[in-house]
């Protein structure tokens, strides 16, 4: 901790002596359109809406989405089973989170989460973010939030190599290897990009004695062909107007060492997690329509197939004790605007028709068995909204989103944002926004068609056809400041979820726990976030937030586990010189809540689990030395204070939340021609 906060002070005495003619370390993107679905000023929008940019991202060294939001206020990254990531909004489950690339949405493996670790950020110009409730715009999968990735856009010819190798000062003796590629050619009016990443990272393990390895080995391949294609004059064109034509293809493996299985009479047998995921996705579509009809419009299209094996295996009984789920979406989406003035209102109406299906089906290959047999679902929604800018009462924003179900029927969402500038006098700029939004979320078919059987291992989980659709009511308020590049804001949330759906213990039968899932639970998350950001010269950024949350089961009658009562992020960079940026990264959590566990073993939880650290800190530097126009160094060093859990400790009774991996050393080069 020393070493972190001697490194912040050295970096903030230097600002008063740092004033260069360079552009600044961090320029903040001044447009985004996931707030509303047309690009917009980000001061100017109603909805809150934060960014990261690809200028931050270069600083991070993020190259895939779990490292681009890991210091974003309000988010908080979580491991999963099969060793991916995924991430949490406001104390809201990843599954109530939708992600999004270019306003379409990423395909999971089992209808419900993310991979994160999956998602490159090769060839990503910033990432949006929205908190609260985006059903409105975005259909049921966004209750909890947005997140969408915008693909970056160049007129230009232009070839980009990075590459990064690292190495763990303990618990693995192989390297980390990341890179990517991006090339884009003009060929008169058509441009075609190619964007390529390719990570490759060891196993990594702790406890020299066991074993068992703390986190995977991974091997991510994914390649994306895009073609842009520049209208001219037309009936719904013009000269801005563009079609677009994407391929993209992903190949990802996990392998995690477990414990030898011993089977009797026959002996031990080395054993593994391994999940081996492939999919493959078309987009297409047009922007930028125009007709006598409407101002401006587009249409877009995605098609994903996503193939997943998972589950252990073993060199006696190999992929028989695997499951293998096949999820297929379609989505077809539009939007139109038009511009209308009355008196000395404006009005931007925003409107549009959205169909999506989903499609699944799961087998365990040992048996056979059809978890998921073939299950489908598909909806309808047509949304309107309208963006009402007055002279003395501020900035309205109402919506409504209508959704047809193939298995639940209709539905309604409603939502209104408002933004009112308080003050504008001295160079300060201060803002209020005010938002409540309906969310909705239909059960996904994992949860509906589910038969996960481990008898074997004790334990059985079946879905429930009869689960209702999850609800919300969501509301935020954010007060801005801006003083040139400076920014203070306050943003506090209420967020209400009923009939959350849960995993719920239905008792044994022959020695067998049986597990379904039902709506049975209930739950608050409230909070606040204060967020500063501070730019006093073009060599210094600091940005830095403080988070308090509450994350309540109201039908349990306790905390919503694994979620930090507090949180405080920071981002630096400082330029010591015009081609050399020095960059800290921190996060700190306290106090989160780890449920409870049966300590008499008599089948009722009666003790809360202890934490073996309360305060978790993540601290990680960054260098970055640009040569010349075409060439860029870099160096980092990740998990600076080498903080790794215990891994003698007994998790059930006891959590340990700090890194699974060791201190990280990193080198890289960047090439841009």
């Amino acid at each position: 901790m020393n070493k972190a906060l001697t490194l912040a002070l050295y970096a903030t005495l230097g600002v008063s002596c740092a004033a260069f003619a360079e552009p600044p370390v961090v320029k903040l993107d001044t447009q985004v359109i996931s707030a509303t679905g047309i690009l917009s000023d980000i001061d100017d929008t109603p909805i809150h809406t934060q960014v990261i940019t690809a200028r931050q991202l270069e600083f991070m060294q993020a190259k895939v989405l779990t490292d681009g939001l890991q210091y974003s206020s309000g988010l908080k990254i979580h491991k999963t089973v099969k060793q991916g990531s995924k991430v949490s909004m406001q104390g809201v489950d990843a599954n109530y989170v939708l992600v999004l690339k270019d306003g379409l949405p990423f395909i999971s493996p089992t209808g419900s989460e993310t991979d994160l670790s999956q998602i490159s950020l090769a060839g990503i110009e910033r990432i949006e973010i929205i908190k609260g409730s985006g059903s409105a715009l975005y259909g049921s999968s966004a209750m909890g939030g947005v997140i969408n990735l915008i693909s970056k856009e160049t007129d230009i010819s232009q070839l980009e190599f990075d590459h990064q190798q690292g190495k763990y000062q303990s618990g693995s003796e192989q390297d980390l290897q990341q890179s990517s590629l991006f090339a884009s050619k003009l060929l008169g009016q058509q441009k075609i990009s190619l964007q390529a990443f390719r990570k490759t990272s060891p196993e990594t393990n702790i406890d020299k004695s066991s074993v068992s390895t703390d986190a995977s080995q991974q091997t991510l391949n994914n390649l994306e062909l895009r073609l842009d294609h520049h209208h001219g004059a037309g009936y719904f064109t013009n000269p801005h107007s563009m079609s677009y034509l994407r391929l993209n293809y992903l190949d990802d493996e996990k392998i995690q060492t477990r414990n030898p299985i011993v089977y009797p009479g026959q002996g031990s047998f080395s054993n593994e997690y391994k999940t081996d995921s492939k999919k493959l996705s078309l987009d297409a579509g047009i922007r930028q329509l125009t007709s006598a009809l409407f101002d401006q419009g587009s249409i877009m299209m995605r098609y994903e197939n996503y193939e997943e094996q998972s589950g252990n295996r073993d060199s006696l009984a190999g992929d028989s004790n695997q499951r293998k789920v096949e999820s297929q979406l379609l989505k077809i989406e539009s939007q139109l605007n038009n511009q209308l003035q009355f008196d000395s209102i404006s009005h931007s109406i925003s409107y549009g028709l959205s169909y999506q299906n989903n499609a699944m089906v799961q087998n365990k290959i040992g048996t056979g068995i059809a978890e998921i047999d073939d299950k489908e679902s598909s909806s309808i929604e047509a949304y309107v909204q309208n963006d009402v800018i007055t002279q003395s009462f501020g900035e309205f924003i109402p919506g409504l989103r209508l959704q047809q179900d193939s298995d639940f029927g209709f539905h309604s969402n409603a939502k209104i944002n408002w933004m009112y500038e308080i003050s504008n006098t001295n160079n300060v700029a201060t803002k209020l926004r005010l938002s409540y939004g309906q969310g909705y979320r239909t059960p996904d078919l994992k949860q509906r068609f589910y038969l996960f059987d481990h008898s074997n291992l004790g334990y059985i989980i079946t879905g429930n056809e009869e689960l209702k659709p999850e609800e919300s009511n969501n509301f935020n308020m954010t007060l801005s400041m801006k003083y040139f590049t400076n920014r203070l804001e306050v943003s506090t949330y209420y967020n209400d979820y009923k009939n959350k759906i849960e995993t719920s213990y239905q008792g044994g039968i022959d020695n067998i726990s049986q597990y379904n899932y039902r709506n049975v639970g209930r739950a608050v998350t409230q909070g606040a976030d204060v967020s500063l950001i501070l730019q006093p010269t073009q060599a210094f950024y600091w940005q830095q937030s403080l988070a308090y949350l509450e994350a309540e089961n109201l039908d349990a009658k306790e905390r919503l586990e694994n979620q930090p009562l507090w949180s405080y992020k920071t981002q630096l960079n400082y330029s010591l010189n015009p081609s050399l940026v020095v960059s800290l990264y921190g996060s700190l959590e306290k106090d989160s809540y780890k449920g409870m566990y049966d300590s008499d073993n008599d089948g009722v939880e009666d003790a809360e689990r202890k934490t073996t650290q309360d305060l978790i800190q993540v601290w990680d530097v960054k260098l970055s030395y640009r040569v010349n126009s075409k060439l860029k160094l870099s160096a980092g060093i990740d998990n600076l204070l080498n903080e790794v859990l215990d891994p003698s400790i007994d998790a059930n009774v006891e959590v340990d939340d700090r890194e699974i991996e060791s201190r990280l050393l990193t080198l890289g080069v960047n090439l841009t021609f």
